[in-house]
C-alpha cells in the first residue's frame, strides 16, 4: 500500500504456458478470507492484465455503520406456558451468550424489551433469537438490518416462536391498529395541548402505551381499564411522567404489537 490508501496491490508474472484458470484469496496475516476462492481466467491477448479491486471478504463500507445505533427489541412472551424468570437476547453480536443481555417486563404487560448498542463500524447484517430461560427460540435465526440513518432503531414486537394469535384462544387479541391525531400536533397553548390514540379493539381489553423520545428514553406510559371491544380515543395531555409538558419533537408510541410515531411542535 505504497500511497497508504487501504488498497494494497501485488504483480505475479504467469510464464507463457501457464494454466489459464485460477484460484485466490487475500491473506491479513494469518487470517484467510472467510469466503469461497476467488477465481479469475487469463487473458493473453496483452502481457498486462489488471484484475479489479476487491473488498477484503467481500466486506462493502456500506455494509457497515457510519455512526453508533442503539437497537430497540421488544418480543411478546404472552403466548408461552411458562415463562422463565430470565429472558435474554442472544445474537453474533454477543457471541450467542445466553443471559449476556437479559430483557425486563418494566410494565408487566408479557412485553419483554432489551437494547443494544451497535458502535459506528458494525457490521449492518446480524442473526439473533430469543431465549426463554435456556430454551432458546425453536424458529430459523431472525435476521437483523441496521439502517444507520438514525441513532435509534426500533424493531416491531414479535411473538417468541413466532406463536400465533390463535395459538391460545383464551389471549386477548392485541390492538386492530391504531394511529394519532392531529399529526402534525401543534399546540398553541398549555390548555391545547391534548392529542389523541385513536385505538380499534377487536375484542374488550386494557390498552398500554409507551411514549418515547428519539433518544430511546421512556417519557410516558398511559393504561387505561378494560375497555370494549371497538373505537377508542384515548387522551395524553403531553406531559412527562414528572409533569412536565414535553418540548416540540418526533416522539414514538408503542402497543402490545404496535410502534408509531408521530410529531409534536409548540
Amino acid at each position: 500500500d505504497d500511497d497508504e490508501d487501504g488498497i494494497y496491490t501485488t504483480e505475479i508474472l504467469f510464464p507463457e504456458g501457464s494454466e489459464r484458470y485460477h484460484e485466490f484469496k487475500f491473506v491479513n496475516g494469518t487470517e484467510w478470507e472467510n469466503i469461497n476462492n476467488r477465481s479469475f481466467i487469463i487473458d493473453d491477448t496483452n502481457p498486462t492484465q489488471t484484475l479489479e479491486t476487491y473488498y477484503f471478504n467481500d466486506l462493502d463500507p456500506n455494509d457497515f455503520t457510519q455512526q453508533d445505533v442503539t437497537v430497540h427489541f421488544s418480543v411478546n412472551m404472552s403466548l408461552v406456558e411458562s415463562v422463565s424468570d430470565t429472558v435474554s437476547l442472544c445474537g453474533d453480536f454477543n457471541d450467542w451468550t445466553i443471559g449476556a443481555t437479559l430483557m425486563t417486563d418494566d410494565n408487566q404487560d408479557n412485553i419483554y424489551e432489551a437494547e443494544f448498542l451497535f458502535p459506528a463500524g458494525s457490521l449492518k447484517h446480524h442473526e439473533y433469537k430469543f431465549v426463554n430461560g435456556n430454551e432458546f427460540e425453536s424458529i430459523d435465526n431472525r435476521i437483523l438490518e441496521i439502517d444507520d440513518s438514525s441513532s435509534e432503531l426500533y424493531l416491531e414486537v414479535v411473538y417468541f416462536n413466532n406463536y400465533s394469535q390463535n395459538t391460545n384462544d383464551n389471549v386477548i387479541s392485541a390492538v386492530k391498529n391504531i394511529s394519532v391525531y392531529p399529526n402534525p400536533f401543534i399546540a398553541t397553548n398549555k390548555k391545547n395541548s391534548v392529542i389523541f390514540f385513536d385505538v380499534n379493539l377487536t375484542t374488550p381489553q386494557p390498552i398500554v402505551i409507551k411514549i418515547y423520545n428519539l433518544k430511546g428514553e421512556k417519557i410516558k406510559t398511559i393504561k387505561t381499564s378494560i375497555l370494549p371491544n371497538g373505537r377508542h380515543k384515548i387522551p395524553w395531555d403531553t406531559k412527562d411522567s414528572k409533569g412536565n409538558f414535553v418540548n416540540s419533537g418526533v416522539y414514538l408510541y408503542r402497543t402490545l404489537n404496535t410502534t408509531g410515531k408521530f410529531t409534536l411542535l409548540r
